[in-house]
């Protein structure tokens, strides 16, 4: 055959290939690898080659060079798309709302792909116009921050409720920082706290409450300092008394209570709505006279002579004790006793019995103390 006959039909022959190649994947979104290795959506854009076909005879050796466009080499590795439709993509699952006066709100969105059926293609989404609202914040307490209601203490200038700085932190959006200020007042600090633990402060009844001072007011160095105050809940006045516990003044004064209050020097004795009490002698010896009647105790004199001191009752004038009645004996004989009911030994003033002078330590339902002091007869 002619080699001009030949070459003629390798020629149809590729072209035809070349463009059924063409019509068959144009547009179809496969990729394509060209015979040099690079890929291609569309076949026409792989670059031409140089086909080389060699004939020979025996009178000579021919070289006969045309071109054709190449052909499909392999199907490429089918290419994963992030969408094709809108229906492939969904919605963030955190609008951020925000503040519309006392409502807060979020727009609504819908879903879109962008650049479908494609390697760049990708979700978003775009507004629909349409709003939706959240919750409507309570005017006298509430106010819309940052899409969301808050507390209006968070913006009063304090430091109340459990915010943890003035209107930072707690149930406040507002977090705090290094410039964030403890207290510009001390009702920043802790409020008062009174414990109502009720004492008699001199005659009247009070009580202690604990509050917060605000040091460097207003600035990142304040800070809340406690401090306590006492405070007078009641004034007795004359005719009343103060009692320990109790926080109002008592009916009646002190003197009679078997307690030693308000400013007594002891026991219903001494201040300045009680009888003084009884001077004690730089020295003295004690004696003690228990159960409640009847009791004897044996009291040596300077001498070594032998008295007997006898309890013969004690002395209640109102709801508690506050004397004593005894008698002295020496050798069987009543030498000295204290006349009933005028004058018992109490608190207020000592006896003279005889040559001993008595007083009183302490009395109770069951006993009683009393002091001892010879005094050394001349003549």
């Amino acid at each position: 055959m002619d080699k001009r006959v030949v070459f003629a039909v390798v020629a149809v022959v590729a072209m035809g290939l070349s463009i059924a190649y063409f019509f068959m994947n144009k547009d179809t979104g496969f990729e394509y690898a060209c015979a040099d290795g690079s890929i291609v959506s569309n076949l026409d854009d792989c670059p031409t080659t140089t086909n080389v076909v060699v004939t020979t005879s025996m009178e000579e050796t021919t070289t006969i060079a045309f071109t054709m466009a190449s052909t499909k080499a392999t199907k490429a590795t089918t290419t994963t798309f992030a969408c094709v439709f809108d229906s492939d993509c969904s919605l963030p699952r955190n609008l951020s709302a925000y503040c519309d006066g006392s409502y807060v709100k979020y727009d609504i969105y819908k879903p879109v792909c962008i650049e479908p059926k494609s390697p760049a293609s990708r979700c978003g989404i775009t507004p629909t116009g349409e709003t939706n609202v959240l919750q409507q914040c309570k005017t006298n307490f509430e106010f819309c921050q940052r899409g969301m209601c808050v507390p209006r203490s968070c913006v009063n200038g304090r430091r109340d409720f459990n915010e943890v700085m003035i209107d930072c932190g707690g149930n406040c959006p507002q977090p705090c920082d290094e410039f964030s200020v403890i207290c510009a007042n001390d009702s920043d600090c802790t409020e008062m706290r009174c414990d109502r633990d009720y004492f008699c402060l001199e005659t009247n009844p009070a009580y202690n409450c604990t509050f917060g001072s605000c040091v460097n007011r207003g600035t990142n160095l304040s800070l809340c300092v406690n401090e306590t105050s006492t405070f007078v809940n009641d004034v007795c006045g004359r005719g009343k008394h103060c009692t320990d516990g109790r926080g109002v003044c008592l009916e009646g004064g002190t003197c009679t209570d078997c307690v030693r209050n308000q400013d007594e020097m002891d026991i219903d004795c001494g201040g300045v709505a009680c009888k003084p009490c009884a001077v004690l002698p730089e020295s003295f010896d004690v004696v003690v006279l228990s159960p409640a009647n009847g009791s004897k105790a044996d009291y040596l004199d300077q001498y070594g002579n032998t008295y007997l001191f006898t309890l013969d009752r004690i002395y209640i004038p109102d709801v508690c004790p506050s004397g004593a009645y005894i008698h002295i004996d020496y050798h069987g004989t009543v030498i000295a006793s204290t006349p009933y009911p005028e004058k018992p030994i109490g608190r207020h003033s000592d006896v003279m019995m005889n040559k001993f002078n008595v007083g009183l330590l302490n009395v109770t339902f069951n006993s009683a103390t009393l002091w001892v002091r010879e005094l050394k007869l001349t003549g």
